[in-house]
């Protein structure tokens, strides 16, 4: 899968005009026998700024890169070096971090994009997300804000 499929299938539209250039220097940077799982146009902060990008997860890395003209930067952190991968969803915005003992960066995308980028952070995480069954019943809240609050219920049970 390209990233450019990658996109289409978890944002469910094809990359941006402007994200056409990470997008091309993302697939640069991919090893010849990397296989890309899931991508998303994101805003990427990091230690040094933010920017605008995507965020790649392959079976080997995580990368958030940029490949605008005058702001081609690129982090690149291994699945097996990473020490935390920690979301956090609210009705406005999802945001998941990556951390290593050297790097971290974090993304921030719209909720429902986020939805479907959380399956391959709670892959990263160890997690199943089918073992999370939620009856949002007459809630007036996001069913995807209750779903998030329910895998972080899950988690912090786990840890203890």
């Amino acid at each position: 899968m390209t990233v450019n499929q990658a996109i289409l299938a978890v944002q469910g539209k094809p990359v941006g005009m402007l994200n056409r250039f990470s997008s091309t220097y993302a697939e640069s940077l991919l090893l010849p026998d990397e296989t890309v799982l899931a991508a998303a146009e994101a805003n990427i902060r990091t230690s040094r700024g933010h920017y605008p990008g995507i965020v790649v997860i392959t079976d080997q890395h995580v990368m958030a890169v940029c490949g605008l003209p005058g702001i081609r930067r690129s982090i690149i952190l291994r699945r097996n070096e990473l020490e935390q991968c920690a979301e956090n969803s609210t009705l406005l915005q999802y945001r998941a971090s990556f951390f290593t003992r050297t790097a971290a960066f974090s993304m921030t995308v719209s909720p429902d994009v986020g939805e479907a980028f959380s399956a391959y952070v709670a892959q990263i995480n160890g997690e199943e997300l089918e073992d999370i069954q939620l009856d949002t019943g007459n809630s007036i809240l996001n069913p995807k804000l209750l779903h998030n609050l329910k895998r972080n219920k899950l988690r912090r049970e786990r840890e203890k």
